[in-house]
């Protein structure tokens, strides 16, 4: 039996009680279980103890007090979003790609589990040989530690994309709110991250902070993006319009809105965010249209999450862990015209598609990521005029069936000759002829995974030698019967 909308919101509210009760608590308790913890190493010393064994006492009082606390909290949370009734191993379909990247970090994690080996065993050592086991295994510690957020990271996001709509949007929220890397207390360089990002807000300010957002609609002016969608006089089909400068991402899209830069030149008006693994935008809500920004600097840097109807366009989105734009469970946006660059992290992709079908992708430059796009389970997309130049792979697509060129011929200049066909994407890596020198590989370029999908229009130069009016290019799209010249 489905619930009421009272009984879902009141399940909301206390989710999201939960988890910023564990994140009020969380850094305090971990300090204190560190003082503490120093405190019986010091009487423990007082009698003699070897020092590897103070350590290892007073790491595992660290885990044992604040390990339960992490539990309770997240069983709670985890039974209110419905997470706690997911198998991630047994459930969750991977791309190939990732799951690749997800097993070879899984064997790095190995070396925590022998770095722990070595230093509980390093006690049994005398002299200097109980002094180098017990080096070597903090330095195995130390440096697998980070492979440990990437997998847990990258598991929740699996695993998020299992549930339902508005579950999803639960423990996307929870899961912001109780980001270990928000309650790290220790994380100088995130502190840094964050002093670096304030004083550049600070000094990209113009006149008051509270000028820096207006809600062209109703007049109103905010100093956060967050702050401006979620007033309450902030309604649906209304324009955000945000002045240049650099500005505190983790955004939560919930509302139709228009959100563009003042400028309309994305270098001047920059989106980030203080925490790795947040997204820049996360869109919940439909026709919802996001221009003008340099975005970075987040796991995504734009997650559309069940939605439809929404653009993206004109945008600078690089430097992201994850994905550049990812689309789950999302149907008939548009992507276009976005330079989607540098997101070379290990799962670093340009465009993510996950269980998404009728999306157009155009006019973008995919250009120096790890992977260009990672398509699975997503059908009937159509991917044309996009340059493909990347550092491992331009494409991957696993169980998917997508068109990759023009749905209509389009007309352009080759050589002095004016000719009308359809057109695919630029690839980096195809080794195609051009016989007749109309600018299209002559035979099509095969698109990576397990299906049959080809580009059958290759082009054999960057599309902005084809396509220079975005104009023209748009009349002709919604022209009918073109008549080919080639």
């Amino acid at each position: 039996m489905s619930e009421s909308k009272s009984e879902e919101e009141e399940r909301r509210r206390e989710a999201i009680r939960l988890a910023e009760k564990w994140k009020r608590i969380e850094a305090p308790l971990a300090v204190t279980a560190v003082f503490l913890s120093i405190i019986a190493g010091l009487i423990l010393y007082v009698f003699h103890l070897p020092l590897t064994v103070i350590i290892i006492i007073i790491m595992a009082m660290i885990f044992v007090t604040t390990i339960p606390v992490a539990f309770y909290y997240g069983n709670k949370i985890s039974k209110l979003t419905g997470y706690d009734k997911l198998r991630f191993i047994k459930r969750i379909e991977l791309h190939p790609e990732e799951k690749n990247v997800l097993k070879r970090k899984i064997l790095k994690l190995s070396l925590f589990i022998m770095g722990c080996v070595l230093f509980i065993l390093s006690p049994l050592s005398i002299g200097i040989g109980s002094f180098f086991l017990s080096l070597a295994g903090l330095v195995l510690i130390l440096i697998s530690i980070p492979e440990m957020g990437e997998v847990a990271r990258l598991a929740n996001e699996m695993n998020v994309r299992m549930l339902s709509r508005d579950d999803r949007r639960l423990a996307r929220e929870c899961f912001n709110i109780i980001s270990l890397e928000k309650v790290c207390t220790f994380s100088w360089e995130r502190k840094i991250k964050r002093k670096i990002i304030m004083e550049k807000v600070s000094a990209s300010s113009v006149g008051t902070k509270a000028s820096l957002i207006l809600n062209s609609d109703n007049g109103k002016r905010y100093s956060t993006l967050q702050e401006a969608v979620n007033d309450p006089e902030t309604k649906d089909g209304h324009t955000l319009i945000v002045e240049p400068g650099i500005h505190i991402g983790g955004v939560i899209v919930n509302k139709s809105l228009t959100i563009k830069s003042s400028s309309s030149r994305p270098e001047e008006t920059v989106v980030t965010t203080e925490w790795a693994d947040e997204d820049v935008f996360t869109v919940f809500a439909d026709n919802v249209k996001i221009s003008g920004f340099t975005i970075r600097g987040g796991f995504n840097g734009i997650l559309l999450d069940g939605v439809k109807n929404c653009v993206v366009s004109k945008n600078i989105i690089f430097g992201n862990r994850h994905a550049g734009i990812q689309l789950s469970d999302s149907v008939n946006n548009i992507i276009s015209e976005n330079l989607i660059h540098g997101n070379t992290g290990d799962f670093g992709q340009g465009i993510r598609l996950y269980e998404s079908s009728g999306n157009i992708i155009m006019m973008n430059n995919i250009i120096k990521n790890r992977y260009g796009i990672l398509i699975g389970s997503s059908d009937n997309n159509t991917l044309y005029l996009n340059n493909f130049n990347n550092v491992k792979k331009n494409v991957s697509s696993h169980n998917s069936k997508n068109n990759w060129n023009s749905p209509v011929e389009i007309e352009y200049v080759r050589e002095g000759r004016l000719l009308r066909k359809p057109l695919g994407n630029y690839w980096s890596d195809h080794s195609g002829k051009d016989v007749d020198g109309d600018g299209v590989g002559d035979t099509p370029h095969s698109i990576r995974g397990d299906g049959n999908d080809e580009d059958r229009y290759p082009l054999l130069e960057p599309f902005e030698k084809y396509v220079s009016k975005e104009a023209e290019l748009l009349r002709q799209l919604n022209t009918n019967n073109v008549a080919t010249n080639i």
